[in-house]
């Protein structure tokens, strides 16, 4: 998770403080390591080179990219599909069945010719029919039932055949064009029968077809699928076997790592250092585009004013927070993004702990603590005080509420603090019973940032 304090005005909402989750892979036997049972003997850790690897997934109802909506199905469809490009590990679009693009002067058209001698693993020919098929029936499931894709194709008008390796894509808007929308899973015309409708319609529990660099060699979504190389994938083949073992919950994963049944798990919980706490997995974390928001209510008159958004933003010790209620699962940035982004270097904190400063800043603007009560007051002698509303059904939220409150009382500042279920938190929310709010926010992986 990443902990930010950030001043960023949006209409009547400014964010000063965010969190963003960080997930972890964890893995024994995987790759080239091995678990570490046994090790003691050898006075090391032992490890040996595997060809097959075991992952713990959670159930999923498709493996039909057009209508699944289930997480890991989204990981499962970067490995058995490809689309038009990929984004890279600072979530840049790079070319993959793209081999040339190129802009209308309006911005409003893209011309896109695909790499010669395409195939899906099937052997067929993937060509720029199948590529205008799959943006149909992603259309087509936009105004349905919805697609994990949705935010990828909204903007996207038609989709056009020049010829076997050319299309052209048309826009509503020149401000949503961004080749990372164009990220989503090409599928073929033919596995569907030409059929948008099967396309939309159709669960896919068999095998299904794809270019990806593995394919699909069986499928059991109630209790496995099993992933070899494709030897038509364009790129560089895969060297191992990936058996994905359905869980019932991602937590029941590290206890299937001593008896061998799963070697890789991605957990996202941020409590999840505590089911590892007797495990010997390896663990690799990362940041992951999922932030946790302190936002202000700037149509309030007193949070208008910067310095007390400042104030409040250095007021609160992010490190004991991430560390206390996220678990450590987090790392600070001074920006919306996860360190390292598109490029950039944000792996700090915008505004570090201060309560010094906050209270001066707090005095600066005519807040003070004017009859000792360790309350500050304006000058009318009016106290300085919020509602801070958060989703009480995250035990962390709650936790870090909790902390804020308690940090912004040290240096005068009085916070009511209302918890709400789902529905209750988003009624209050766009009803604007708050003044501050802990809430959660997602960097889309499309996400265009040609405007700024």
């Amino acid at each position: 998770m990443r902990y930010s304090k950030l001043r960023k005005l949006h209409k009547t909402l400014a964010a000063l403080l965010l969190l963003t989750m960080v997930s972890t892979c964890l893995f024994t036997g995987c790759g080239a390591a091995e678990l570490l049972e046994g090790a003691e003997n050898q006075g090391e850790e032992q490890k040996q080179i595997v060809t097959e690897v075991s992952v713990a997934m959670e159930r999923v109802r498709s493996l039909n990219p057009v209508i699944s909506k289930d997480e890991d199905s989204y990981h499962l469809f970067s490995l058995l599909y490809q689309g038009l490009f990929k984004l890279d590990g600072q979530m840049i679009p790079k070319p993959e069945l793209a081999e040339s693009w190129q802009y209308s002067s309006d911005g409003l058209s893209l011309t896109i010719t695909l790499k010669e001698g395409l195939r899906f693993s099937n052997g067929n020919a993937l060509t720029a029919r199948d590529v205008c098929f799959s943006i149909d029936s992603y259309i087509m499931a936009l105004y349905g039932e919805g697609t994990l894709y949705s935010d990828h194709v909204y903007n996207i008008q038609k989709a056009t055949v020049r010829n076997d390796r050319t299309l052209v894509i048309q826009f509503y808007r020149a401000d949503g064009v961004s080749l990372s929308n164009l990220t989503f899973p090409i599928i073929s015309q033919a596995e569907f029968g030409s059929s948008h409708y099967k396309a939309t319609h159709t669960e896919a529990a068999k095998v299904p077809v794809g270019s990806g660099q593995y394919k699909a060699e069986t499928v059991d979504l109630a209790k496995s699928s099993r992933l070899v190389p494709n030897e038509y994938y364009s790129g560089t083949a895969a060297a191992n076997t990936l058996v994905f073992r359905v869980v019932p919950h991602r937590s029941d994963g590290p206890n299937l790592f001593a008896i061998r049944d799963v070697s890789l798990l991605l957990w996202k919980d941020a409590d999840r250092e505590t089911g590892l706490k007797f495990s010997k997995a390896q663990t690799q974390s990362f940041p992951s585009a999922e932030t946790e928001v302190l936002g202000f209510a700037c149509g309030n008159e007193i949070l208008q004013s910067a310095a007390v958004r400042q104030a409040i933003s250095l007021a609160i010790d992010s490190k004991s927070l991430l560390n206390s209620y996220y678990y450590g699962t987090g790392v600070e940035t001074a920006s919306l993004y996860f360190p390292g982004y598109y490029g950039t270097d944000s792996a700090a904190d915008a505004w570090p702990y201060d309560s010094t400063k906050a209270k001066e800043l707090l005095k600066n603007v005519g807040y003070q603590d004017r009859d000792g009560d360790g309350k500050v007051e304006d000058f009318k002698e009016k106290p300085l005080q919020f509602r801070l509303i958060y989703c009480e059904e995250s035990e962390s939220r709650r936790l870090a509420a909790q902390r804020i409150a308690a940090d912004l009382e040290k240096i005068g500042i009085t916070v009511t603090l209302k918890g709400y279920d789902a529905d209750g938190y988003r009624n209050a929310l766009a009803a604007g019973q708050y003044e501050l709010f802990l809430d959660g926010y997602r960097v889309r992986d499309a996400y265009d940032l040609r405007p700024l």
